[in-house]
């Protein structure tokens, strides 16, 4: 049973960072894209009001990390203390700043609250990468599987470490670049005109970097952690996930090559949705790695809460994720419909 909700969860994650992620790359690339006020309006039309269903993704998969492994969940909302208020900052800023932006017909007035949704979403984008290179690298736990993360210490990766360091920012920087090429590819496929134009060429030329980074950012997890790749070879989940990356790899590569943007956009989220599916298949059974001498990692098997509760809450769970995949549905149904204008208020 705790295999199966180790899976919900990094599902759950896959699908936030998908869905979430093109509004996020979207609010990094605003001013790139949009060359002006109205240009701009064009962008954040063309999200719709996405991203605050989106951000659902987020908040259910805390509440099923608590529902279904309450220890880790203890010890991982405590030890990110830092990272989580500072992402909660930053999801704030970034609705508040989507939200206000018309309420006033002024360019000072919209100019400064797009200077805040953009700053807000390299935030979120950074912290996302981070926190994925910090569960990556592993945590400093205590005897009693308890830790605190500064934001820095010696940039070492062992012992005393905190959230920034010589691997986390790297795979920082990773992540806001795929997201940042995988918003501007969705903007490329949902606009039209000169902003579809440029769009399209920003996310083909963010896709590459991304790519590119992606190699050095592998030989530095191996590094890290030698035994990920090995234990990534004995999954037969990682090795689907692997199946994914490449075929996604190759329709990005395709949808640059020759200029596609919807086959760049999905292969861009089969690439995401791989990487996050395949490293948490090669991670299990660890769900928080210590970087603790003598201090043994959390496994999802001390974990968990009781078969009998994860039994009835899993009756709960699939009730409740078919109806959120028809309101999924509905909304981008509804979305699809709307014409994406220039002139549109």
């Amino acid at each position: 049973m705790a295999e199966a909700w180790y899976a919900m969860l990094a599902l759950m994650l896959s699908a936030y960072l998908i869905m979430d992620g093109w509004n996020i790359g979207a609010g990094m690339t605003l001013f790139a894209i949009g060359s002006d006020r109205e240009e701009r309006h064009l962008v954040l039309r063309s999200l719709g009001m996405s991203w605050s269903l989106h951000e659902v993704w987020l908040v259910a998969w805390g509440g099923t990390l608590f529902l279904s492994f309450p220890a880790i969940y203890a010890a991982a909302f405590a030890g990110f203390y830092l990272a989580f208020f500072m992402l909660l900052w930053a999801l704030i800023l970034r609705g508040v700043s989507l939200e206000v932006r018309h309420w006033i017909d002024d360019a000072l007035w919209s100019s400064a609250w797009d200077g805040v949704l953009w700053l807000s979403s390299m935030t979120l984008a950074a912290l996302i990468g981070i926190t994925a290179g910090n569960v990556i690298r592993g945590v400093p736990l205590d005897g009693h599987g308890q830790f605190s993360l500064p934001l820095f210490t010696d940039f070492g990766v062992q012992g005393a470490v905190g959230l920034l360091d010589w691997y986390t920012i790297p795979v920082g920087i990773f992540t806001m670049v795929a997201l940042a090429g995988h918003g501007a590819c969705y903007v490329a496929m949902t606009t039209t005109g000169a902003v579809q134009t440029r769009a399209g060429a920003l996310g083909r030329r963010l896709w590459i970097a991304a790519l590119l980074l992606l190699v050095p950012i592998t030989v530095l997890t191996s590094e890290l952690e030698g035994e990920l790749f090995p234990a990534m070879a004995r999954s037969p989940l990682a090795w689907i996930g692997l199946a994914g990356l490449c075929t996604g790899a190759g329709m990005l590569l395709v949808g640059i090559v020759r200029k596609r943007v919807r086959s760049a956009f999905t292969g861009g989220a089969v690439v995401m949705g791989s990487l996050v599916l395949s490293t948490a298949a090669a991670q299990f059974p660890i769900m928080l790695r210590s970087t603790t001498p003598g201090i043994p990692s959390l496994h999802a098997a001390v974990g968990p809460a009781s078969s009998q509760n994860l039994a009835v809450a899993l009756t709960w769970w699939m009730g409740s994720a078919v109806l959120v995949a028809c309101y999924c549905a509905f909304v981008f149904l509804v979305h699809a419909k709307s014409e994406v204008t220039t002139d549109h208020r």
